[in-house]
């Protein structure tokens, strides 16, 4: 377990941000700090179900095509707000490698790509390139992974937690079988192989009782260390 942490002193740590370009280019509205602030209502291409602010800008969304009755996530849009809303600011690509986004987890790789975990095709991860629009197949997890979230480290690593079966959305009648959801977090560089970190086998965390397993709130603390809430437990 030692060997998962991250050493925290007080040198400054230089964070890969890139400048925001919409910075004082939006005026807040008289009561956007009580009420929020919402732009009027636009079309978009596809029935998303995951949006990803990427570092140049431009948002990712997937999901699947407008009319499509069926659930997946084997479409993607790159939408560029620099060019407003219309159909000129959106780019679409299809999953060239099968691989189902569907109820799966991101974040952003250092180098700027999207890695994907889990979802509908469950232990797979999968990069995807917003320069290019390449998709790469990456090592598989451990565990499915449907349901699941995954956090960046400082360190750049990437801890991928909680998950499950495919659609074991049931998992909670049955609060001591844990059998169908993943307890044990995985760890990685999001590039290469990943590796359990069974030293934080838990099923408080990720275990089936109250679905804790699905899509654990995760974030890193001031510290270093990883906080997270699982349904209602904080850990």
């Amino acid at each position: 377990a030692a060997a998962a942490r991250v050493a925290v002193s007080a040198a400054p740590v230089a964070l890969r941000q890139p400048a925001d370009p919409f910075l004082g280019k939006i005026s807040p509205s008289d009561t956007a700090d009580i009420q929020g602030m919402y732009s009027a209502q636009v079309a978009t291409p596809l029935v998303s179900i995951h949006t990803a602010l990427m570092p140049d800008g431009r948002v990712l969304t997937y999901g699947a095509p407008i009319g499509t009755e069926a659930q997946g996530g084997l479409a993607y849009d790159m939408w560029d707000p620099a060019f407003g809303t219309g159909g000129g600011s959106h780019t679409q690509l299809p999953s060239m490698h099968n691989y189902d986004s569907f109820c799966n987890a991101i974040e952003v790789l250092p180098d700027g790509r999207a890695l994907m975990v889990g979802g509908n095709s469950v232990a797979a991860t999968m990069a995807y390139d917003p320069a290019t629009g390449a998709q790469t197949m990456g090592n598989p997890l451990a565990y499915d992974r449907w349901y699941a979230s995954v956090v960046r480290l400082p360190d750049d690593r990437f801890v991928v937690l909680g998950g499950g079966d495919y659609y074991n959305t049931g998992a909670f009648n049955n609060p001591n079988d844990n059998s169908g959801v993943a307890t044990i977090p995985e760890i990685g560089n999001g590039t290469g192989a990943w590796t359990q970190l069974t030293g934080a086998s838990s099923t408080i965390a990720f275990g089936a009782r109250d679905n804790r397993w699905w899509y654990p709130r995760a974030t890193v603390a001031p510290d270093g260390n990883v906080f997270g809430v699982s349904y209602n437990q904080m850990w």
